[in-house]
């Protein structure tokens, strides 16, 4: 018999998700940083730093980051922790608009145990006028011909190769955005401290670390770990398999696009494993119920 469907799969996995058994004491103790990089359809990422915050927090986290979170939000953010506001706008949570409530959970928590949230993120208009910039530079094409939000660029380099346009997607939206969350975050951590850090797992280090692949621009773009040693940080990469996501299409799309890790998933007894000297993996479902 065949394996289940992606929609049977999801809800058996969401029915026997495992604790998060991410050794946090001992990689906060080598390093500055817990990058959790996450599909951003993903509910347990989020929920996994929640339902964590006192452990976290007494491994020496004082900050979490949340790429998402907007820079020009932060002064509203700080307001929220520190008690001079009740609720945020709805504007500050809007980048992950399926997953308000977990994110408005996750800055409760961390509020109710000090633990201070930074804004990592600048306004998606701003890149997106970078790449159009970047890509009549690099092609001497009109750049007209490159104008588009964030998705347009996505969806234009994913279906197809443009000499120079490709290269500037990746490099605006890949490097030019590792390099400038490594400086917010160094800011952050000037005075000491760690950091708990949510991005996107395309800016971390993991088995199936290919960036430039579904952009269609092959090379090495970087990492936000890689842009972080720079800056005198040293940073841990953790990824997760399987879990709760907002819909069955997106657990799905992550088993799809990240075939070494769910390779792993599926061999693993172990619910936590490291893969390699500053990066593991969470296999958030049971092995028997991710595939």
């Amino acid at each position: 018999r065949g394996p289940p469907s992606a929609a049977r799969a999801s809800a058996r996995v969401a029915a026997e998700i495992r604790d998060w058994s991410v050794p946090v004491e001992k990689i906060l103790k080598d390093h500055d940083a817990l990058l959790v990089g996450e599909h951003h359809g993903s509910l347990s990422s989020v929920n996994a730093l929640s339902d964590n915050m006192a452990r976290l927090k007494a491994a020496g986290v004082t900050v979490i980051g949340v790429e998402g979170l907007k820079r020009h939000h932060q002064a509203e953010v700080d307001d929220y922790l520190a008690g001079r506001r009740e609720e945020l706008s709805a504007e500050v949570l809007m980048f992950s608009p399926r997953r308000r409530g977990n994110f408005q959970r996750l800055l409760s928590v961390a509020r109710e145990h000090g633990v201070r949230v930074a804004a990592l993120g600048l306004p998606l208009d701003g890149w997106a006028a970078q790449v159009t910039a970047l890509a009549a530079q690099n092609t001497g094409r009109p750049a007209r011909e490159f104008a588009g939000t964030t998705n347009d660029h996505f969806d234009r380099a994913g279906s197809g190769y443009l000499e120079g346009f490709n290269e500037a997607v990746a490099e605006v939206y890949l490097s030019r955005r590792n390099a400038a969350m490594a400086a917010f975050l160094a800011r952050e951590l000037a005075g000491g401290g760690k950091a708990a850090v949510l991005v996107g797992q395309n800016h971390v280090e993991t088995l199936d670390h290919r960036p430039g692949a579904f952009l269609n621009a092959p090379g090495d773009w970087g990492s936000l770990p890689r842009e972080l040693t720079r800056l005198g940080l040293s940073a841990f990469s953790l990824t997760q398999t399987g879990g709760h996501f907002v819909d069955d299409a997106h657990a799905a799309m992550d088993r799809r696009t990240r075939p070494d890790s769910y390779r792993r998933a599926d061999s693993s007894a172990s619910a936590f494993e490291t893969t390699g000297p500053h990066q593991g993996l969470w296999h958030a479902a049971a092995p028997a119920l991710a595939h």
